[in-house]
């Protein structure tokens, strides 16, 4: 029991530090798949944009 408490601490003390990491490759991954779907939209239909 308490190796899996120090387990979640520590866990949970990595990403306090990380957040703006978890963050920045979240958005990255947002903005990958809007571009993705913006290039199929505009390859779908060329003259809606």
């Amino acid at each position: 029991m308490q190796l899996i408490q120090s387990g979640t601490r520590s866990l949970g003390f990595l990403l306090s530090l990380n957040w703006d990491r978890f963050l920045y490759f979240g958005m990255l991954a947002l903005c990958l798949a809007l571009s993705a779907y913006v290039a199929s939209v505009t390859f779908a239909n060329p003259f809606i944009l």
